[in-house]
């Protein structure tokens, strides 16, 4: 019993980095993953998605396809459509939603190009989810691409029966940063509210195009546009144990464009802040002598903590000490216990996680 509840906790992590693949667009490990079992490529896992028409966010059954279609994973979603294997109008999750959907409801800089290549591989833009809505009801583009929504409804809509498009150029150009994180501490102070920011140019095979603006002083906080379909990072399932300890800043983002990285729970290419979920790398809450000097040639195989994140949310650390600010504590995401009526011990976690390097 106890080899087959193992074998189980092991397959779910393996399905859970296939379903990392697809949201990181990593073509090779994917394709290294459905080599050994190519039937886990249309099968569905929990993923944290956005729920629609409000800033909650939920656990739903998504399949690599639609992890892939979300975060705009063109490589991945190509070797997806191309497999027989997977059914491309497969809807589940309790909103019985498609890859389309899912798609047109990233937000990503590729969704042209993902529902493009969907609608020609056979997709169908008409199936209906638990509340009737289809792709084109559910279109959710960055605030800085005014032209995307319009573009991805002629397309949805202008679909033919034969899964062919009809074809339509989507050229936007718009300015952006983005806000790498900053070094926390266990204190907060007015510099760590403050992201700094570096410039990028990205492309996208839709031919949107990025241009660099001036970065703004580190003293002075960025105002980034309101999106209405961002979790606020105070949400209540942020706030859990569960995600705190193994999927924040592990996870990674699904939105494309500038946003700030230090109200955002998950991990963004090149973040300082990115963690190892403890669960499949084995490495203890202790610091790394290394990674504190500036680099560490083990790199995600040391068995000690990288970075603040790493050492004060792992799961033999996280929570298990008396925040010093009780009551007071101002931080956005605090890694200590709070006082609970007045009693310390009520707020402290035990630790549960015993694992240390040799």
């Amino acid at each position: 019993m106890k080899g087959m509840s193992k074998l189980s906790v092991e397959t779910e992590d393996s399905f859970s980095s296939l379903l990392e693949f697809a949201a990181n667009n990593d073509i090779e490990a994917f394709r290294r993953s459905i080599e050994l079992d190519l039937s886990a490529v249309d099968e569905a896992g929990l993923w944290y998605v956005r729920k629609i028409g409000s800033k909650q966010i939920t656990r739903e059954e998504r399949t690599p396809l639609m992890v892939a279609a979300t975060y705009g994973s063109v490589d991945v979603l190509k070797l997806i459509v191309a497999l027989p294997e997977v059914d491309l109008n497969r809807s589940c999750g309790e909103d019985k939603w498609t890859a389309l959907h899912c798609a047109a409801f990233g937000g990503s800089v590729n969704a042209f190009d993902v529902v493009k290549l969907l609608l020609s591989a056979g997709a169908d833009p008409n199936i209906e989810d638990a509340n009737g809505r289809r792709p084109v009801d559910v279109i959710i583009v960055p605030p800085k691409l005014p032209g995307a929504k319009a573009a991805l409804e002629d397309l949805l809509m202008n679909s033919t029966s034969d899964g062919s498009v009809i074809d339509c150029n989507l050229h936007v150009s718009i300015s952006t940063s983005s806000a790498s994180s900053p070094v926390l501490s266990s204190s907060p102070s007015p510099g760590n509210r403050s992201p700094c920011s570096r410039s990028d140019t990205v492309s996208s095979p839709s031919a949107a195009k990025f241009s660099d603006i001036p970065a703004n002083s580190v003293s002075e906080k960025k105002q980034y546009p309101v999106d209405p379909s961002l979790p606020d990072i105070r949400n209540s399932i942020y706030s859990t144990d569960e995600f705190r300890m193994f999927s924040f800043k592990v996870r990674p983002c699904s939105r494309a464009y500038s946003h700030d990285w230090t109200e955002c729970p998950f991990v963004h290419p090149g973040e300082n802040a990115r963690r190892r979920d403890p669960r499949k790398y084995h490495y203890s809450c202790v610091p790394c002598p290394d990674f504190r000097k500036g680099a560490c040639r083990r790199g995600d195989m040391c068995e000690y903590a990288h970075g603040v994140f790493e050492c004060w949310l792992h799961p033999a650390q996280y929570r298990t000490r008396l925040c010093k600010d009780g009551t007071s504590c101002a931080r956005q995401v605090c890694f200590f216990a709070t006082q609970e009526g007045g009693d310390w011990k009520a707020g402290v976690r035990l630790v549960s996680w015993t694992w240390l390097p040799l």
